[in-house]
C-alpha cells in the first residue's frame, strides 16, 4: 500500500479552501467539523475530497513536492 502525498495546483487549492472557509461546519481552528481534518493542509492534497461532497479528489500538479516524489517512487520501484 502506497499513500500519495501529491498536491493540487495553487488554483485548485483555493477554490476548494474558499468553500471550506464558507462552510457550516468549518471551526475557528480551521479544522471540519464532520472529518476533523486541518483543511488548509487537506485542500492541498490531490487525494483528498470533502466528506460533505462539496469538492473531490483532483488531478495532481506540477509542484516540486510531486516531481520530488516521482522521482522517489521511481528510484523504489527499479
Amino acid at each position: 500500500m502506497s499513500i500519495s502525498l501529491k498536491t493540487v495546483s495553487e488554483e485548485v487549492k483555493q477554490q476548494r479552501w474558499a468553500i471550506c472557509k464558507n462552510c457550516e461546519h468549518i471551526s475557528v481552528a480551521n479544522t471540519c467539523g464532520i472529518c476533523h481534518c486541518f483543511m488548509p493542509a487537506k485542500t492541498t492534497l490531490a487525494i483528498a475530497s470533502c466528506p460533505k461532497g462539496h469538492w473531490g479528489q483532483a488531478e495532481p500538479g506540477n509542484s516540486l513536492i510531486n516531481k520530488i516524489e516521482d522521482a522517489i517512487l521511481n528510484t523504489w520501484n527499479k
